[in-house]
């Protein structure tokens, strides 16, 4: 399973929740497309990076 984290410039790191719980995703492509929607939509600021990470669930 893998989620979204999105760093901005000064090493903050940010988690992405929807109705109080983690969005997860099943596969890396899963995330990987949400990365891509979000950037096609200017959902966030341009300081952020968003990266794939592998949960440990």
């Amino acid at each position: 399973m893998y989620k979204v984290v999105g760093i901005v410039k000064n090493g903050i790191k940010v988690e992405f929740y929807k109705g109080n719980e983690e969005i997860i995703f099943q596969t890396e492509e899963e995330a990987e497309q949400f990365i891509e929607d979000a950037q096609r939509d200017n959902v966030f600021p341009e300081n952020y990076k968003l990266i794939v990470k592998k949960t440990g669930i």
